[in-house]
Protein backbone atom coordinates (compact mmCIF):
# COMPACT_ATOMS: atom_id res chain seq x y z
CA UNK A 1 0.00 0.00 0.00
CA UNK A 2 1.42 3.43 -1.07
CA UNK A 3 1.26 6.50 1.01
CA UNK A 4 2.65 10.14 1.41
CA UNK A 5 3.31 12.32 3.82
CA UNK A 6 2.02 15.62 4.49
CA UNK A 7 4.09 18.01 7.39
CA UNK A 8 3.31 21.32 8.06
CA UNK A 9 4.48 24.07 10.54
CA UNK A 10 2.95 27.45 11.39
CA UNK A 11 5.30 30.66 11.29
CA UNK A 12 5.46 31.31 14.86
CA UNK A 13 5.31 28.47 17.41
CA UNK A 14 7.49 25.83 15.24
CA UNK A 15 10.42 25.33 13.56
CA UNK A 16 12.34 23.44 11.21
CA UNK A 17 12.75 20.24 13.89
CA UNK A 18 9.19 20.60 13.97
CA UNK A 19 9.15 18.76 10.36
CA UNK A 20 11.83 16.24 10.98
CA UNK A 21 9.72 15.23 13.84
CA UNK A 22 6.81 14.62 12.22
CA UNK A 23 8.61 13.23 9.17
CA UNK A 24 10.03 10.69 11.63
CA UNK A 25 7.12 9.65 13.59
CA UNK A 26 5.52 9.18 10.15
CA UNK A 27 7.84 7.41 8.19
CA UNK A 28 7.81 4.77 11.72
CA UNK A 29 4.04 4.62 11.77
CA UNK A 30 4.47 3.23 7.90
CA UNK A 31 7.18 0.53 8.78
CA UNK A 32 4.79 -0.64 11.34
CA UNK A 33 1.71 -0.92 9.18
CA UNK A 34 3.11 -2.00 6.49
CA UNK A 35 2.66 1.06 4.23
CA UNK A 36 5.46 2.12 1.32
CA UNK A 37 6.15 5.95 1.43
CA UNK A 38 6.43 7.43 -2.12
CA UNK A 39 6.36 11.08 -1.76
CA UNK A 40 6.59 14.10 1.30
CA UNK A 41 4.44 17.06 0.98
CA UNK A 42 5.81 19.96 3.15
CA UNK A 43 4.27 23.37 3.89
CA UNK A 44 6.64 25.70 6.29
CA UNK A 45 5.35 28.79 7.63
CA UNK A 46 1.92 28.59 6.92
CA UNK A 47 -1.15 28.10 8.97
CA UNK A 48 -3.54 24.85 8.85
CA UNK A 49 -6.63 27.49 9.20
CA UNK A 50 -6.31 27.97 5.05
CA UNK A 51 -6.43 26.20 2.36
CA UNK A 52 -3.69 28.40 0.51
CA UNK A 53 -0.79 26.03 0.98
CA UNK A 54 1.16 25.29 -2.06
CA UNK A 55 2.04 21.39 -1.35
CA UNK A 56 -1.07 20.40 0.27
CA UNK A 57 -2.91 21.90 -2.99
CA UNK A 58 -0.62 19.85 -4.97
CA UNK A 59 -1.42 16.69 -2.78
CA UNK A 60 -4.67 17.04 -3.42
CA UNK A 61 -4.32 17.28 -7.19
CA UNK A 62 -1.62 14.53 -7.30
CA UNK A 63 -4.28 11.85 -5.51
CA UNK A 64 -6.33 11.87 -8.77
CA UNK A 65 -3.06 10.18 -10.25
CA UNK A 66 -3.77 7.33 -7.93
CA UNK A 67 0.03 6.66 -7.01
CA UNK A 68 -1.22 6.35 -3.53
CA UNK A 69 -3.60 5.28 -1.30
CA UNK A 70 -3.14 6.93 1.97
CA UNK A 71 -1.87 10.44 3.53
CA UNK A 72 0.23 9.88 6.59
CA UNK A 73 -0.08 13.18 9.26
CA UNK A 74 1.97 13.38 12.61
CA UNK A 75 -1.66 13.90 13.59
CA UNK A 76 -5.28 15.67 12.33
CA UNK A 77 -4.48 19.44 12.84
CA UNK A 78 -1.66 19.38 10.49
CA UNK A 79 -3.99 18.44 7.32
CA UNK A 80 -6.07 21.09 8.88
CA UNK A 81 -7.51 23.48 11.72
CA UNK A 82 -10.88 24.38 9.96
CA UNK A 83 -13.82 22.18 10.08
CA UNK A 84 -15.17 22.69 6.56
CA UNK A 85 -11.97 22.49 4.95
CA UNK A 86 -10.84 19.36 6.70
CA UNK A 87 -14.21 17.90 5.60
CA UNK A 88 -14.37 19.37 1.84
CA UNK A 89 -10.56 17.91 1.33
CA UNK A 90 -10.78 14.64 2.87
CA UNK A 91 -13.78 14.15 0.58
CA UNK A 92 -11.74 14.96 -2.62
CA UNK A 93 -9.07 12.74 -1.37
CA UNK A 94 -12.10 9.72 -0.48
CA UNK A 95 -13.26 10.14 -4.17
CA UNK A 96 -9.65 9.13 -5.30
CA UNK A 97 -9.65 6.39 -3.20
CA UNK A 98 -7.60 8.18 -0.60
CA UNK A 99 -7.75 8.00 3.37
CA UNK A 100 -6.00 10.39 5.51
CA UNK A 101 -4.27 8.56 8.73
CA UNK A 102 -2.88 10.28 11.98
CA UNK A 103 0.11 8.59 13.10
CA UNK A 104 -0.17 9.68 16.60
CA UNK A 105 -4.10 9.67 17.25
CA UNK A 106 -5.44 6.13 17.29
CA UNK A 107 -8.35 6.61 15.50
CA UNK A 108 -10.20 3.58 14.75
CA UNK A 109 -12.58 2.43 11.71
CA UNK A 110 -15.60 1.98 13.35
CA UNK A 111 -18.08 4.90 14.64
CA UNK A 112 -16.49 5.75 18.01
CA UNK A 113 -13.59 6.25 14.99
CA UNK A 114 -15.29 9.08 13.36
CA UNK A 115 -16.27 10.74 16.61
CA UNK A 116 -13.01 11.17 18.26
CA UNK A 117 -11.70 12.31 14.56
CA UNK A 118 -14.46 14.90 14.92
CA UNK A 119 -14.11 15.96 18.38
CA UNK A 120 -10.09 15.98 17.62
CA UNK A 121 -10.78 18.54 14.47
CA UNK A 122 -13.20 20.79 16.75
CA UNK A 123 -10.74 21.12 19.51
CA UNK A 124 -8.04 21.83 16.57
CA UNK A 125 -9.97 24.47 15.38
CA UNK A 126 -10.81 26.05 18.81
CA UNK A 127 -7.00 26.13 19.43
CA UNK A 128 -6.88 28.99 16.34
CA UNK A 129 -8.69 31.56 18.62
CA UNK A 130 -7.21 31.09 21.88
CA UNK A 131 -3.60 30.70 23.50
CA UNK A 132 -2.47 26.61 23.03
CA UNK A 133 -0.09 24.72 24.20
CA UNK A 134 1.78 22.91 22.08
CA UNK A 135 3.16 19.44 22.41
CA UNK A 136 6.29 18.84 20.14
CA UNK A 137 6.89 14.84 18.75
CA UNK A 138 7.96 12.34 21.64
CA UNK A 139 11.44 11.88 20.51
CA UNK A 140 11.93 15.92 19.93
CA UNK A 141 14.00 17.21 22.75
CA UNK A 142 12.52 20.89 23.15
CA UNK A 143 10.21 22.33 25.72
CA UNK A 144 6.53 22.81 25.71
CA UNK A 145 5.60 25.98 24.73
CA UNK A 146 2.42 28.10 24.90
CA UNK A 147 1.91 31.19 22.72
CA UNK A 148 -0.67 33.73 23.65
CA UNK A 149 -3.87 33.62 21.29
CA UNK A 150 -4.60 36.53 19.35
CA UNK A 151 -8.04 36.48 20.46
CA UNK A 152 -7.31 35.89 24.18
CA UNK A 153 -5.06 38.81 25.15
CA UNK A 154 -5.03 37.35 28.27
CA UNK A 155 -3.02 40.48 30.54
CA UNK A 156 -1.88 43.57 29.05
CA UNK A 157 1.76 43.86 28.47
CA UNK A 158 2.10 47.60 27.36
CA UNK A 159 3.39 48.02 23.89
CA UNK A 160 4.91 44.46 23.60
CA UNK A 161 1.60 41.88 24.21
CA UNK A 162 -0.18 44.56 21.46
CA UNK A 163 2.08 44.61 18.79
CA UNK A 164 4.33 41.73 18.93
CA UNK A 165 4.30 37.97 19.52
CA UNK A 166 5.38 36.92 22.95
CA UNK A 167 6.08 33.19 23.73
CA UNK A 168 6.42 31.72 26.95
CA UNK A 169 8.48 28.65 27.12
CA UNK A 170 8.54 26.36 30.20
CA UNK A 171 11.75 24.42 31.04
CA UNK A 172 14.19 22.95 33.19
CA UNK A 173 15.74 26.16 34.13
CA UNK A 174 15.76 27.94 37.54
CA UNK A 175 15.62 31.39 36.44
CA UNK A 176 13.40 33.62 33.28
CA UNK A 177 15.39 35.20 30.37
CA UNK A 178 13.70 37.11 28.21
CA UNK A 179 14.53 37.14 24.34
CA UNK A 180 14.05 40.09 21.67
CA UNK A 181 13.74 37.73 18.28
CA UNK A 182 15.29 39.52 15.11
CA UNK A 183 11.70 39.01 13.86
CA UNK A 184 10.21 41.11 16.69
CA UNK A 185 9.44 38.09 18.53
CA UNK A 186 9.82 38.55 22.43
CA UNK A 187 10.44 34.85 24.08
CA UNK A 188 10.60 34.04 27.75
CA UNK A 189 11.81 31.23 29.15
CA UNK A 190 10.80 30.13 32.40
CA UNK A 191 11.35 27.83 34.87
CA UNK A 192 8.51 24.69 35.23
CA UNK A 193 6.93 25.48 38.10
CA UNK A 194 6.69 29.10 37.13
CA UNK A 195 3.24 29.97 36.27
CA UNK A 196 1.89 32.38 33.01
CA UNK A 197 0.78 34.80 35.53
CA UNK A 198 3.81 35.26 37.34
CA UNK A 199 5.97 35.75 33.90
CA UNK A 200 3.57 38.27 32.57
CA UNK A 201 4.14 40.17 35.71
CA UNK A 202 7.61 39.69 35.74
CA UNK A 203 7.40 40.79 31.56
CA UNK A 204 5.65 44.08 32.63
CA UNK A 205 8.52 44.85 34.71
CA UNK A 206 10.70 44.95 32.06
CA UNK A 207 8.59 46.67 29.29
CA UNK A 208 10.64 49.60 28.75
CA UNK A 209 13.87 47.44 28.15
CA UNK A 210 11.88 45.20 25.66
CA UNK A 211 10.24 48.27 23.86
CA UNK A 212 13.56 49.80 23.70
CA UNK A 213 15.24 46.51 21.95
CA UNK A 214 12.00 46.40 19.73
CA UNK A 215 12.56 49.85 18.50
CA UNK A 216 16.51 49.13 17.69
CA UNK A 217 14.62 46.21 15.90
CA UNK A 218 12.74 48.58 14.06
CA UNK A 219 15.15 51.04 13.23
CA UNK A 220 17.56 48.19 11.47
CA UNK A 221 14.47 46.73 9.61
CA UNK A 222 14.01 50.48 7.86
CA UNK A 223 17.74 50.52 7.41
CA UNK A 224 18.47 47.84 5.69
CA UNK A 225 17.73 48.10 1.89
CA UNK A 226 14.63 46.94 -0.43
CA UNK A 227 13.35 43.72 0.22
CA UNK A 228 14.54 41.17 -2.18
CA UNK A 229 11.80 40.24 -4.68
CA UNK A 230 10.32 36.26 -5.71
CA UNK A 231 12.56 36.66 -8.57
CA UNK A 232 15.65 37.47 -6.94
CA UNK A 233 14.95 34.61 -3.97
CA UNK A 234 14.58 31.83 -6.88
CA UNK A 235 17.76 32.57 -8.31
CA UNK A 236 19.58 32.35 -5.27
CA UNK A 237 18.01 29.68 -4.07
CA UNK A 238 18.99 27.85 -7.48
CA UNK A 239 22.21 29.08 -7.06
CA UNK A 240 22.42 27.73 -3.37
CA UNK A 241 21.42 24.05 -4.51
CA UNK A 242 24.60 24.24 -7.41
CA UNK A 243 27.08 25.25 -4.94
CA UNK A 244 26.03 23.95 -1.42
CA UNK A 245 25.87 20.39 -1.87
CA UNK A 246 28.92 20.57 -3.59
CA UNK A 247 30.58 22.28 -0.60
CA UNK A 248 29.17 19.52 1.78
CA UNK A 249 30.52 16.76 -0.53
CA UNK A 250 33.57 18.42 -0.15
CA UNK A 251 34.19 18.85 3.51
CA UNK A 252 32.02 15.30 4.78
CA UNK A 253 34.84 13.47 4.26
CA UNK A 254 37.48 15.75 6.23
CA UNK A 255 35.19 15.83 9.37
CA UNK A 256 34.47 12.11 8.76
CA UNK A 257 30.85 12.36 8.26
CA UNK A 258 27.85 11.06 6.00
CA UNK A 259 24.40 13.33 5.27
CA UNK A 260 21.44 12.84 4.00
CA UNK A 261 19.07 15.42 1.89
CA UNK A 262 19.91 18.94 1.71
CA UNK A 263 16.92 21.73 1.27
CA UNK A 264 17.79 25.19 0.07
CA UNK A 265 15.31 27.61 1.50
CA UNK A 266 14.93 31.32 2.67
CA UNK A 267 14.77 31.45 6.66
CA UNK A 268 14.66 34.28 8.36
CA UNK A 269 15.74 32.46 11.86
CA UNK A 270 19.17 30.76 11.05
CA UNK A 271 21.54 30.20 8.47
CA UNK A 272 21.60 26.37 8.53
CA UNK A 273 20.49 23.43 10.26
CA UNK A 274 21.11 19.67 11.18
CA UNK A 275 18.30 17.56 12.05
CA UNK A 276 18.89 14.57 13.95
CA UNK A 277 18.19 12.35 10.71
CA UNK A 278 20.94 14.03 9.19
CA UNK A 279 19.44 16.10 6.93
CA UNK A 280 20.86 19.63 6.06
CA UNK A 281 18.87 22.43 5.55
CA UNK A 282 20.74 26.25 4.14
CA UNK A 283 19.47 29.51 3.77
CA UNK A 284 19.60 30.62 0.02
CA UNK A 285 20.94 33.50 1.43
CA UNK A 286 24.38 32.30 1.85
CA UNK A 287 24.90 32.92 -1.91
CA UNK A 288 25.19 36.71 -0.99
CA UNK A 289 27.82 35.78 1.33
CA UNK A 290 31.96 35.59 0.78
CA UNK A 291 33.21 31.81 0.18
CA UNK A 292 34.56 31.56 3.60
CA UNK A 293 31.12 31.96 4.80
CA UNK A 294 29.42 29.91 2.83
CA UNK A 295 32.50 27.10 3.67
CA UNK A 296 31.71 27.87 7.63
CA UNK A 297 28.00 27.38 7.76
CA UNK A 298 28.09 23.72 5.97
CA UNK A 299 31.23 22.88 7.92
CA UNK A 300 29.23 24.16 11.19
CA UNK A 301 26.34 21.56 10.46
CA UNK A 302 28.40 18.87 9.26
CA UNK A 303 30.05 18.89 12.43
CA UNK A 304 26.72 18.43 14.28
CA UNK A 305 26.61 15.31 12.86
CA UNK A 306 28.80 14.11 15.31
CA UNK A 307 27.86 16.78 17.94
CA UNK A 308 23.83 17.80 18.21
CA UNK A 309 25.50 21.00 20.50
CA UNK A 310 27.69 23.86 20.85
CA UNK A 311 29.82 22.16 23.39
CA UNK A 312 33.77 22.40 23.49
CA UNK A 313 33.86 19.06 21.80
CA UNK A 314 31.96 20.64 18.80
CA UNK A 315 33.86 23.75 18.19
CA UNK A 316 37.03 21.60 18.92
CA UNK A 317 36.23 19.46 15.74
CA UNK A 318 35.27 22.70 13.60
CA UNK A 319 38.65 24.21 14.72
CA UNK A 320 40.31 21.00 13.27
CA UNK A 321 38.49 21.34 9.79
CA UNK A 322 38.32 25.25 9.65
CA UNK A 323 41.20 26.76 12.09
CA UNK A 324 40.07 30.62 10.79
CA UNK A 325 36.26 29.87 11.63
CA UNK A 326 36.44 32.70 13.89
CA UNK A 327 36.75 35.04 11.01
CA UNK A 328 33.65 34.02 8.80
CA UNK A 329 32.21 33.57 11.86
CA UNK A 330 32.32 37.43 13.02
CA UNK A 331 31.28 38.50 9.27
CA UNK A 332 27.75 36.63 9.63
CA UNK A 333 27.49 38.13 12.95
CA UNK A 334 28.04 41.21 11.37
CA UNK A 335 26.47 41.67 8.10
CA UNK A 336 24.20 39.12 8.49
CA UNK A 337 21.16 40.36 10.20
CA UNK A 338 20.93 43.01 7.48
CA UNK A 339 20.49 40.28 4.91
CA UNK A 340 18.04 38.54 6.97
CA UNK A 341 15.98 41.81 7.29
CA UNK A 342 15.50 42.00 3.31
CA UNK A 343 13.81 38.94 3.50
CA UNK A 344 9.47 39.72 2.67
Amino acid sequence: MNAVIYARFSSHNQTEQSIEGQLKTCYEFAQKNGYTIVGEYIDRAISGTTDARPDFLRMIEDSAKKGFQYVLVYQLDRFARNRYDSATYKAKLKKNGVRVLSARENITDDASGILVEGLLESIAESHTFMGVWYQPPLHHTGPLCYTEGRNNPARPLGSVIMTEQFEIIHSNRKTLNIQVKSDGRVVVRAPLRMSNGDVRRLVEEKADWIEKHLAQIRRQRDSAGPAFTAGQLRQLAEAARQDLPRRAARFAPLVGVSYGRITIRAQKSRWGSCSTLGNLNFNCLLMLCPEEVRDYVVVHELCHRKEMNHSERFWRELARVLPDYETPRKWLKTNGSGLIRRLP
